[in-house]
């Protein structure tokens, strides 16, 4: 198949970019195996991680962001380069963030995002389907992709999907009211994620929410009678011996049930359409090249 001279570039200097990577993750484990002071381990990392700082910020070039408060200039995403820690193999990128860190936006080529999509294929999954855009749309509205490429000390949950309009230049546009959390239950959404494919490039934002919703009363009462059938499964245990049994399942459905009600009753909010407001004027000002 024949590039453009351009897109072969780009596409070489992604594979020397993540043979680096790959070399560099050999190394720390090498540290790790030889018995190294985890001192030692992480100045290796460190200064892995600003190597390949440098090669991406050549790969990505530098990124004009409208979105309000984010410095300007932006650090790797990736936060670790050993197995044994948080952070390890998210997404190859840039990461841009506000002084407190509650604004984020994650930028990484078309090209690094499918190969990092290949890295975390299900078993099974033994290539992605004929239709790119459709993979890129899937994966890219899955709360699983956020967890495991944008953050690495907690899980999203989607709360309400926002129904913005896919810009021209745009091949995919994707907009949802979340929050993150290191444990069950529902929990408060605070902050819109937003994801845009437009110019080769990939961009994710993390901002909070201008308003809140909820709370909802019927969605609480799912999560109240899921909670007391947990509670009621762990009192019913036997107690000698004592038997502790696992109610994550009773109440991961429940939250999922409380997060599917809230999802019916946000549209009907006064607040949904700003919240829809924010995140399409953060998806329009976002760079087409």
């Amino acid at each position: 198949m024949f590039l453009f001279p351009s897109v072969a570039a780009a596409a070489s200097l992604e594979q020397s970019y993540l043979a680096a990577r790959d070399a560099q993750i050999r190394k720390v484990a090498a540290a790790e195996k030889k018995g190294a002071d985890t001192d030692r381990v992480d100045k290796i990392q460190e200064k892995a991680l600003a190597e390949l700082q440098k090669q991406l910020a050549q790969i990505i070039g530098a990124s004009k962001l409208s979105v309000p408060g984010i410095k300007a200039t932006p650090k790797i995403n990736i936060e670790a380069l050993s197995d044994k820690d948080q952070g390890f193999d998210m997404l190859d990128g840039l990461a841009y963030a506000s002084e407190d860190y509650k604004t984020r936006v994650v930028v990484t080529t078309e090209g690094l995002l499918k190969a990092w999509m290949l890295r975390h294929r299900k078993p099974g999954d033994r290539k992605m389907s004929q239709d790119p855009a459709q993979d890129l749309a899937k994966v890219l509205a899955s709360e699983e992709f956020y967890t495991q490429a944008v953050n690495s000390d907690a899980t999203l949950s989607k709360y309400a999907e926002l129904p913005i309009k896919k810009p021209a230049a745009a091949s995919t546009a994707y907009a949802m009211y979340g929050g993150w959390a290191q444990d069950d239950g529902p929990w408060e959404p605070e902050e819109l994620v937003i994801s845009v494919i437009q110019g080769g490039k990939l961009y994710v934002v993390r901002v909070p929410a201008s308003t809140k919703l909820g709370p909802f009363a019927a969605c609480q009462a799912v999560w109240d009678k899921a909670d007391r059938k947990a509670n009621e499964v762990y009192e019913r245990a036997p107690s000698k011996p004592k038997v502790v049994p696992d109610t994550s399942k009773i109440r991961e459905q429940g939250a999922a049930a409380f997060r599917r009600c809230f999802a019916e009753h946000a549209p009907k909010e006064k607040g949904f359409a700003g919240l829809v407001r924010q995140a399409q004027t953060i998806v329009d000002g976002l760079p087409v090249q």
